[in-house]
Formats: structure tokens, sequence, C-alpha cells
């Protein structure tokens, strides 16, 4: 999945491993920072728990669009 306006699927990964979901970057599958806009996007949950790590997924653009970071010590529990 494309990160969409220039964002950094490095940062977004990041973002998301602190908002509680976990998604490998695109360089993980490129080299030379090939792929950095990009995130894997595993399909292996439905339904409730996908709405979820999608709305953690999305939470953490706003994290990396705002320049911010998650803080805190990072989520419980992890959906994705």
């Amino acid at each position: 999945m494309g990160a969409g306006r220039g964002l950094s699927g490095s940062r977004l990964a990041e973002a998301g491993e602190r908002v509680g979901v976990r998604v490998p970057s695109g360089p993980r599958f490129g080299v030379d920072g090939a792929f950095e806009g990009f995130v894997r996007l595993p399909f292996t949950v439905g339904g409730a728990v996908a709405e979820e790590a999608a709305a953690r997924l999305a939470a953490a653009a706003r994290i990396v669009e705002s320049g911010g970071t998650a803080g805190g010590e990072g989520p419980r529990t992890f959906v994705a």
C-alpha cells in the first residue's frame, strides 16, 4: 500500500508500532531505500480486528503527517 502524500513508510511503520499495529515498511522489501513511500499490509485478520488495525494505522499516519510522535511507552496490546 502506498503511504501516500509523501509519507515515509519507515516513519509510518514506526508510529504504527507505537499505537499498536505492526506493518513492515517498504524498504524491507527493496534495496537502497526503494519503496520508502510504502508499507506492506498483510491481510491475516478480518472483521472488528481489521477495522481496529485500520483505525490505528490511520492514527499513525496522522502522527507522521503532523511531525509528532506517539509518545508514551507504547500500547499494551497489538491488533495486527
